[in-house]
């Protein structure tokens, strides 16, 4: 996108703006995020060089090598149905009274 002041191209800037570096400038953009589905961290190791890798946060895991996991189905269905239980749980126990308090 260029600077609607003096043409230059803008710089992209952390935060939802852009930056002219001419006319020293900012511009605020609307920023559409895709939709990527849920948000889950996975880490493991690269089966190419042996370093960790990670996929920050959606998507297969990638290297600084280059390599590219791919995606399992079955492994995101696997990790939502584990979340969906620990959830339950998790309501289950926070609709128990707490049996160990007492009134004195």
């Amino acid at each position: 996108m260029n600077c609607k002041t003096c043409n230059t191209k803008m710089q992209a800037r952390g935060g939802g703006y852009l930056f002219c570096p001419t006319c020293r400038t900012f511009e605020i953009v609307e920023i559409e995020e895709p939709d990527t589905g849920p948000i889950i961290f996975a880490d493991g190791r690269c089966p190419k060089c042996g370093r960790m890798c990670g996929n920050g946060g959606h998507g297969p895991l990638r290297c600084r090598c280059g390599w590219v996991g791919e995606i399992d189905l079955r492994d995101i269905e696997m990790a939502e149905a584990f979340i969906d239980e620990v959830r339950k749980q998790s309501d289950e126990i926070r609709s128990k009274p707490c049996s160990n308090l007492t009134d004195n």
